[in-house]
């Protein structure tokens, strides 16, 4: 089961960010899923926001789940990519 995993990057240092995101597709590999996270878009970080949501939501478009961080309700991305997951149907799970 391919799951995107959402939370707050904007505001956030950049290390800190990945490390969440990172840390938490370690916990859902364990997990037996198959996590995609938002810094594996191929992107340069520098890039704008809506370049990043553009790639971001295709990302998602390919998977079967998203896993929503705790921080999630901070970022208008994560509500973007939340409401879009909860439309197709996607199953949703909270950290």
């Amino acid at each position: 089961v391919k799951i995107y995993v959402a939370g707050k990057i904007t505001g956030l240092p950049l290390d800190e960010a990945k490390m969440r995101f990172t840390d938490a597709a370690d916990r859902l590999s364990k997990k037996g899923y198959e996590p995609v996270i938002p810094f594996s878009n191929g992107l340069n970080p520098e890039s704008d926001w809506l370049t990043h949501m553009r790639a971001d939501l295709k990302l998602l478009l390919d998977c079967d789940a998203i896993y929503l961080l705790s921080n999630w309700k901070d970022s208008k991305g994560a509500r973007i990519e939340r409401d879009l997951a909860e439309n197709l149907g996607l199953v949703v799970i909270e950290q």
